[in-house]
């Protein structure tokens, strides 16, 4: 299974972005451009997703620094994300 993005309205005009699948490759364009194109996402679940590359999971840090939630997050992407905003270049560190 590649990578699936459902976009859902919450009743507070905000909007969850589902993941599920493989997010690497051309499907980390898709999640780019939904992150860039749809107005007001408050959180991306990550409750189905089954594969990340690491561009895929600094993606998914960078939008976590800007206040997206990141909802049903697996713990080997919990502890990616960690590993990576430990990173001296990491693009949240920077001032």
């Amino acid at each position: 299974m590649t990578c699936r993005i459902d976009r859902l309205a919450t009743v507070d005009d905000g909007v969850i972005l589902r993941i599920s699948g493989r997010c690497v490759g051309t499907a980390l364009d898709v999640l780019r451009d939904a992150l860039a194109e749809v107005h007001g996402v408050r959180t991306i679940d990550l409750k189905d997703l089954r594969q990340v590359d690491r561009d895929a999971v600094k993606l998914l840090a960078i939008s976590k620094a800007r206040g997206i939630e990141l909802k049903n997050c697996p713990g080997f992407v919990q502890e990616w994300i960690a590993r990576e905003r430990a990173e001296p270049d990491s693009p949240d560190r920077r001032s």
